[in-house]
């Protein structure tokens, strides 16, 4: 009893790596404690979303109804790469998609500001 040490060790905790669990699965419940990789995708959705989303609201104000014109193109990216992130990111064991909150928050304010900013550009004549 004297001998035993007052804590056994432990194993390490295991990660998932791609070679471990295939090219395009991550199971969060198979032990792993990371996610995989924040993607292109998930970088690009946050910085379109957020870009996207005030430009859209700014432009709403009166006399700065000009940003619309970069709004609407700057919130169809957002829409266009919330598609494709929800279309190509990495995939779960039980099918579903890693991020897919960002993907479908993009792609939802992405379509809001295009329509909205679309609508605005139109009401203004295309002028404001």
């Amino acid at each position: 009893m004297e001998n035993d040490p007052p804590n056994p060790p432990q194993s390490p905790p295991t990660y998932a790596t791609r070679s471990s669990v295939g090219a395009d699965a991550w199971d969060p419940s198979a032990g792993s404690l990371a996610p995989p990789p924040a993607t292109g995708f998930k970088t690009a959705s946050l910085i379109l979303m957020c870009l996207g989303g005030a430009v859209f609201l700014l432009g709403l104000l009166p006399c700065l109804g000009w940003l619309n014109w970069f709004g609407v193109p700057l919130n169809a990216a957002a829409a266009l790469v919330g598609i494709l992130g929800l279309a190509s990111g990495p995939k779960g064991l039980d099918g579903s998609r890693a991020y897919q909150g960002y993907y479908v928050a993009a792609l939802i304010v992405g379509m809001v500001g295009f329509i909205g900013g679309a609508i605005r550009c139109t009401l203004g004549a295309g002028l404001f």
